[in-house]
């Protein structure tokens, strides 16, 4: 774990893997508060780490001083909420598999977590080896190559929307991304996620110009971030009112993805907005048919397949009347 000025969450993520877990690794990057006398209370051993805009190099400094088979990945606004029991098993097995991807879900406890839209699978458990260290400043992930990788029972909760009260998250997230792409001007992966920032913003047009520079240098067709990027560059050009290259895109992307939810809704919401009701009926029935993404297989804004469907519907059809 890493962590600075999380006096008010950190209590909370310890005590979900207290019991579990063989040792327990704090890096602090410079905390203010009560941080690390609460997580030196749970017997973390805790280090000190400059924070230097680069979210892998405290992630790394932890790696090396673990001495454990297996390492979990929390952070301080999360907690273990489910697959406690599955742990002895997956860290057991003898087969070629250096790291599991958990379930993640962001909701404010365990109880809200069950009606969560806002699912995904996370790379957070793996074998401690020589050769694995965090790679990207930001967005950061292991070097663990895909095949190498399963999906286990392990659910780890984000509550961090809740009590996170860090106004510069955005600003700190855009200054670390454009530092990153200084360097490196061809990651893909970079660009994706500079693209996010500038939707958090509603800053449409550099949103758009991010996202294509994206797929401009994207090696890995098959990369996971692809389609969820595609809906928010979709959504950007919505947003310009870029209408008929918005449509191109969600022409091509269905192609590739045609049980995606949300690129239909996209669809539907640029049908609806250019008049053409009628295509965009049939767009928001065919959500309602498919149904809500499943969150394991694709990142989904939620309900694109449910209640965010029937809103485009109620408000086509009273269009058309």
């Amino acid at each position: 774990m890493i962590a600075k000025n999380e006096e008010a969450s950190i209590g909370r993520a310890l005590s979900s893997v207290k019991d579990i877990c063989d040792e327990i690794i704090v890096v602090d990057t410079g905390s203010t508060d009560s941080t690390k006398s609460i997580a030196e209370s749970f017997g973390a051993k805790v280090l000190d780490h400059p924070w230097e805009d680069d979210f892998s190099a405290p992630r790394n400094t932890g790696l090396e001083a673990a001495t454990s088979d297996w390492i979990l990945h929390l952070d301080a606004d999360e907690e273990l909420i489910a697959g406690k029991g599955h742990l002895h098993r997956l860290t057991d097995q003898k087969q070629d598999v250096l790291g599991y991807q958990v379930r993640m879900v962001i909701a404010e406890n365990a109880e809200a977590a069950a009606e969560s839209p806002t699912r995904f699978r996370a790379l957070r458990l793996f074998k401690r080896a020589d050769n694995i260290r965090y790679q990207y400043p930001i967005h950061e992930q292991p070097t663990i190559t895909f095949d190498k990788i399963q999906q286990c029972e392990l659910e780890l909760l984000n509550f961090g929307k809740h009590v996170d009260n860090d106004k510069n998250r955005s600003e700190r997230n855009m200054r670390i991304l454009k530092n990153a792409l200084e360097k490196a001007p061809e990651d893909s992966y970079m660009w994706r996620y500079l693209g996010d920032e500038y939707m958090t913003l509603e800053d449409f047009p550099h949103a758009a110009d991010a996202y294509s520079r994206s797929l401009d240098f994207l090696a890995d067709g098959d990369a996971k971030y692809v389609p969820p990027m595609l809906r928010s560059f979709a959504w950007a050009l919505y947003h310009m009112k870029q209408y008929e290259p918005a449509e191109e895109l969600l022409a091509d992307a269905l192609t590739h993805y045609p049980d995606y939810t949300d690129l239909y809704f996209v669809k539907g919401c640029l049908q609806h907005a250019q008049g053409n009701d009628e295509a965009a009926e049939r767009t928001f029935s065919r959500c309602l048919v498919l149904g809500d993404p499943d969150p394991e297989e694709y990142w989904t804004w939620g309900g694109t397949g449910s209640w965010r469907a029937e809103e485009g519907l109620k408000e086509v059809k009273q269009a058309l009347s």
